[in-house]
């Protein structure tokens, strides 16, 4: 789950600063493994399975100058 916000300021000659702020993986502080489809090689009978990393929780700050 993702969710952002964003503020645009006007100034004179028309330029613009956009202020963003984004947060992903809200609904959770731990990240998870999922499968690898990539990997056609992988057995169920082994003990252990390959996964890849899914990031934690993160927030991303932002600024964009239109001039």
């Amino acid at each position: 789950m993702r969710i952002g916000a964003g503020y645009t300021i006007g100034f004179e000659d028309d330029k613009k600063l956009r202020l963003g702020f984004s947060v992903y993986n809200l609904a959770d502080s731990q990240g998870l493994s999922e499968g690898d489809p990539r990997a056609f090689s992988q057995s169920t009978t082994q003990d252990y399975f390959v996964g890849r990393p899914i990031l934690p929780r993160r927030a991303f700050f932002n600024a964009t100058l239109t001039f």
